[in-house]
């Protein structure tokens, strides 16, 4: 990736709340997570769970997709706060979250969402609508189609946010990854 920035223009483009304001939570709500973009979210992971619920009728009687029930901006982002604090918080297994043990427990996490709920909605969350997919070989196939609404809201919010003072770039070498993809190649020296 590279961004030229016309000399002059650098720096932060919105304007900043005042310090007692300024919380975290601030900047990720106001700037980053924006209800908009929570609201798509929250109807796309909608529409997903109606479409399985609709594939696999009738449901067995203990079925734990018979358990959803659509989700909103709120729970999503509690959801998200859940996930954010896992990242943070490393435990051995996702029940270990939902521990009362001594030892290992996070007792926040039960306290806003159930661990049915959050496996739930981790196995439903979906930012795209997959009946709209373009299949891999055809003309406009997008191997990260899943995500790009994801990545064209962060690349909008960046670039609104801040511009750079001079030329931005970054290879391989910056990003640790294991894997395969599909999108690079080799350089042989």
């Amino acid at each position: 990736m590279s961004v030229v920035v016309a000399p002059g223009h650098a720096g932060i483009n919105i304007d900043l709340p005042n310090p007692e304001d300024a919380t975290p939570i601030f900047f990720f709500k106001q700037l980053f997570i924006s209800n908009a973009f929570m609201t798509n979210v929250s109807n796309i992971t909608n529409l997903y769970a109606r479409q399985r619920l609709r594939e696999r009728a009738p449901l067995p009687q203990y079925s734990w997709l018979s358990a959803w029930k659509a989700t909103d901006i709120t729970e999503l982002s509690v959801f998200f706060a859940i996930l954010v604090t896992m990242g943070l918080t490393k435990k051995m297994n996702i029940e270990d979250y939902w521990s009362t043990g001594e030892t290992v427990c996070t007792p926040f996490i039960p306290k806003y969402m159930s661990k049915d709920r959050f496996l739930l909605l981790l196995g439903h969350l979906h930012f795209t609508d997959n009946e709209a997919a373009v299949p891999r070989g055809e003309m406009g196939y997008d191997p990260l189609y899943k995500l790009r609404p994801v990545i064209s809201h962060f690349q909008m919010v960046f670039s609104d946010i801040y511009s750079p003072e001079r030329d931005v770039s970054y290879d391989e070498g910056t990003c640790a990854f294991k894997g395969v993809d599909e999108g690079t190649c080799e350089i042989w020296h």
